[in-house]
Order: structure tokens, then C-alpha cells, then sequence
């Protein structure tokens, strides 16, 4: 009784504070999200929860999400979470930032405790500002990569960014093989994330 107590009481803590944060076990399953990140899911938007695990809605941001749940299933609370990582949003080309940190908590009794990941998740007012000349003195980029590479850290899939900058497919990829090149990337996801985390480290 003293220890659901405990974990009702947890449960309320969590519920009160204006930080979305979401409880999840070594499998991926939702143990618990406060108020604040059950309106993010509800809203079924960057995250979903489906079959009572959380969801991606882009398959490369779920490939980072499931390595996360697999670091903690191998390690438990051995396990170093990556830094925040930015996971796309479909309705506004925002990005939502996803923080972990793994918590050992008690279960059943006071002998058997159990490993959890909390993750925070926050929603920026706005979408990163990532300035044209940063771009092209920190990574080389010709104006016209700078302006896909400002297109694909809005949230546009390639082909839209291409049609937005009037450009066609081919031209916008091999752009975009350019621009992988110069900021030592291999995917989009994983360029969108360096630019994202460039552009939050950035002094304002």
C-alpha cells in the first residue's frame, strides 16, 4: 500500500508540473505521461502512442526513439542517454526536442525495483531560425543549398521543397548530395538534427 501510495503520489507530482514529460520501460510501453505530454499525444502529431507504445510519425525519428528503449533494455540504469534530439512534426514543420534520463524505481515490493526512461518533451514556440550566412560559413553551402536546407529543417519533405523552390526532384536531390557532403551527414534526418542542434546552440 505505502508503495502505490508512492507511485500515485509520483504520478500527481508529475501531472502538476507544465513540462511534458512520459514514463516508459525497457520495452517501450507508456507507464505514464502527465497532462502536459498527454495533450502532445493526443494531438497525434511528432508522437502517438499506438498499442500502448510511443510512435513516430517519421520512420527515422522512430529508429532514434527505439534506440533509446533498446540502450535501456541492454544497459538498464547503466545506460548513457544520447544528448536531446529533435523529433519532426507533421502539422507545422516544427520540431519537438526529446530529452531522456533513465530512472530506477520500486515496483511490487521493497526488494524489486525496475528501470524506466523519463523523456521530456518540448515544443518550440517557433520553428529554428538557421541563418543564411552561418550556413555558408560554417558548412560552405551555395545560397540555393542553404535555401533546401532551410525548407528541410521547416519540415518539408524533399519533393515539397523542391516544388516550394521551384525546382525539380532530381535538381533538389542532387542538391541535397551536396549538402550531405559539405556537413557530413548521410541522411536527412540526421542533417536536419545537426542543423536543429547548431541553431539551438547558437547565441542569440
Amino acid at each position: 500500500e505505502g508503495l502505490s501510495l508512492q507511485r500515485a503520489q509520483l504520478a500527481g507530482m508529475l501531472d502538476h508540473l507544465h513540462e511534458a514529460l512520459v514514463l516508459v520501460d525497457a520495452h517501450g510501453r507508456l507507464v505514464h505521461a502527465n497532462r502536459s505530454a498527454q495533450h502532445l499525444l493526443d494531438q497525434r502529431d511528432a508522437l502517438a502512442l499506438r498499442m500502448g507504445r510511443l510512435a513516430c510519425h517519421h520512420p527515422a525519428d522512430q529508429q532514434r526513439l527505439q534506440a533509446l528503449v533498446d540502450g535501456l533494455r541492454r544497459h538498464g540504469d547503466g545506460f548513457d542517454p544520447p544528448p536531446a534530439f529533435p523529433l519532426r512534426r507533421r502539422s507545422d514543420g516544427l520540431v519537438l526536442t526529446v530529452g531522456a534520463t533513465v530512472l530506477r524505481l520500486p515496483m511490487a515490493s521493497s526488494c524489486t525495483t525496475q528501470v524506466f526512461l523519463l523523456l521530456s518533451l518540448t515544443a518550440p514556440a517557433h520553428p529554428p531560425r538557421l541563418a543564411a550566412d552561418v550556413l555558408r560559413e560554417r558548412h560552405g553551402l551555395t545560397p540555393a543549398e542553404v535555401r533546401l536546407a532551410q525548407a528541410l529543417v521547416d519540415g518539408h519533405p524533399l519533393r515539397e521543397a523542391a516544388h516550394r523552390l521551384s525546382i525539380t526532384y532530381g535538381t533538389a536531390r542532387e542538391r541535397l548530395k551536396h549538402i550531405f557532403q559539405k556537413t557530413g551527414t548521410c541522411r536527412q534526418a540526421e542533417l536536419v538534427a545537426r542543423l536543429v542542434s547548431e541553431s539551438a546552440a547558437r547565441p542569440n
